[in-house]
């Protein structure tokens, strides 16, 4: 009984709702800012991850163009082995057989080179 009239007695008074509502709002406040560091470090994660991939894509970029830069020479040079091969079938003396089959042999030599790296 006298516990009872103790809980009445502190339930009646203004300072007791004063004191519950501050512990109210302090809840509140520490959750809502357990939240924003949540966030925070979503946001973090999301950055580092956006980071890596404009990496990412710089590199694939930069290999797509080396790859780009590979299929011109290829195509270069199956064109000039063509015209070389056209030429040949003509009839040529042996001067002209001789300087044509040189600068195939370089040029070919230096896309080897090129392909290597």
């Amino acid at each position: 009984m006298i516990l009872l009239s103790k809980l009445v007695s502190i339930f009646t008074n203004k300072n007791t709702y004063i004191v519950i509502l501050l512990i109210i709002v302090i809840s509140f406040v520490i959750f809502f800012f357990g939240k924003m560091n949540s966030y925070k470090n979503k946001i973090i994660k999301l950055e580092n991850t956006i980071e890596y991939l404009e990496i990412t894509n710089r590199v694939l970029h930069k290999e797509y163009i080396i790859q780009q830069d590979k299929i011109k020479l290829l195509s270069t040079y199956s064109n000039s082995t063509k015209i070389i091969d056209n030429l040949n079938k003509k009839q040529l003396n042996k001067e002209h057989r001789y300087a044509i089959d040189n600068v195939s042999n370089d040029f070919y030599n230096y896309f080897n080179i090129l392909s290597n790296n």
